[in-house]
């Protein structure tokens, strides 16, 4: 049998193999997004770990602790004080809309209780109206930091998987 070389085995296989690369290369972009942050590795560890490391639960980054699912809002939990990433992570999308729901939410309560007989105890009208505003600027400064902080964390994550897909070449 003569041996096989790639100039050997046709136009076919170049083809097939390009657009196999195609979808790998798509495949990895959206397959990055979804490794949470818990999984991460860090390229550099202490050799003797410190109080402090202890202190802040540094030294039991990424320990297995069984071989079955973990619990809801594990991840929220175990969250440690100091990580390598710049924006932290809001959840979802329907995570966001929720808290941005509860604020809204949350302001309109706040509003219908002022309109209340028996807590108007403002010595002038301009107080409650200025209350108003005040709560409604609050209300619109969070959920434009929502958004922000939503546009930061996908780019974010399309900056994390550009890098791992030009780590691995």
């Amino acid at each position: 049998m003569p041996p096989r070389t790639i100039d050997s085995l046709g136009v076919d296989i170049s083809t097939r193999y390009a657009q196999d690369q195609k979808i790998l290369d798509q495949k990895l972009i959206k397959e990055a997004r979804s490794i949470p942050p818990q999984t991460e590795i860090d390229s550099t560890t202490i050799f003797y770990p410190s109080e402090l490391d202890q202190l802040f639960h540094m030294d039991q980054r990424g320990i297995v602790w069984g071989e079955v699912d973990e619990p809801p809002l594990y991840a929220e939990q175990t969250r440690r004080i100091f990580t390598s990433q710049i924006v932290p992570s809001l959840g979802s999308e329907e995570k966001r809309e929720k808290q941005i729901q509860r604020i809204h939410a949350i302001a309109g309560k706040q509003e219908s209780e002022s309109k209340r007989p028996e807590s108007e105890n403002y010595d002038f009208a301009w107080q409650k109206v200025q209350l108003k505003t005040q709560r409604n600027e609050e209300a619109k400064k969070l959920e434009e930091m929502f958004a922000t902080l939503s546009l930061l964390e996908k780019d974010y994550s399309e900056i994390t998987s550009y890098r791992s897909q030009y780590q691995k070449g």
